[in-house]
């Protein structure tokens, strides 16, 4: 009798845990910081509410997203630029990494790109060709856009980043950014950049710009937010892409 209670108090424990195990399985989500630092690290606990699975989040940019979800480190990507122009971009970078891969891109909502300058900056419009002249290079001293003689300093992100990857196809034609910009790792730095450097330049969207910079008017670009799944996505996925389309509202 005594036997037969520990065996039932033994297997009831078994199942418990594999119910434990079930309801707290893990997705790897890696990729875009827009994304993942924008919308999915603030609502995380939601998110993993609605769900039903605990989530490991690292940030570090659309293009090593979609890699890490192709050599199996990450189970989805977020990325914050077109699927097909950041599929290019990887290929620059590692070539044949996503040759073969069924990579199928689900919206989760979008950001409108804008330009910042310093606050003391005269410069308050610009044309699209005259941002496409700056970020190639080929516009270098304020006084040709209508601002006082001097350097333009350009700040950027370093490539494979979505909103640099939006900034290149809508105002490049694809290409990249010019040589002489000073890259930095992260959205948010460019800001900080900005606000501290009277004739700098750059980019960024609502979850990095603040009232430490002026907004260039008369320009913009739509940026798309996604999730990236390998394939169809499963069951799963797809109440996880649900939850965070919903908390990008």
């Amino acid at each position: 009798m005594f036997y037969h209670t520990l065996r039932t108090v033994a297997l009831a424990a078994m199942c418990a845990s594999a119910i434990v195990s079930v309801s707290s399985a893990e997705i790897r989500l890696h990729g875009s910081g827009t994304v993942g630092k924008g919308i999915v690290l603030p609502n995380q606990s939601q998110i993993e509410k609605d769900g039903g699975d605990t989530l490991a989040i690292v940030t570090n940019g659309s293009g090593n997203g979609l890699i890490d979800l192709a050599e199996g480190r990450a189970d989805i990507a977020m990325i914050s630029a077109d699927l097909d122009f950041e599929k290019g971009q990887v290929e620059k970078k590692k070539p044949g990494a996503l040759n073969g891969m069924d990579l199928q891109a689900h919206a989760i909502g979008a950001n409108k790109v804008q330009f910042i300058v310093h606050p003391s900056n005269p410069v308050k419009s610009l044309s699209k060709a005259q941002i496409a002249g700056i970020f190639s290079g080929k516009i270098k001293n304020w006084s040709e856009v209508g601002g006082n003689s001097g350097k333009i300093v350009v700040f950027i992100e370093r490539p494979g980043n979505g909103t640099r990857a939006t900034v290149e196809k809508q105002f490049l034609d694809g290409k990249g950014m010019f040589a002489g910009g000073r890259q930095l790792a992260a959205p948010k730095q460019l800001v900080k950049a900005v606000s501290q450097t009277k004739i700098a330049i750059s980019y960024g969207n609502s979850s990095t710009i603040d009232k430490s910079v002026a907004v260039i008017a008369g320009v913009s670009a739509k940026q798309p937010l996604s999730i990236v799944t390998k394939g169809a996505p499963s069951s799963d996925h797809k109440r996880l892409i649900a939850a965070i389309a919903k908390a990008s509202k």
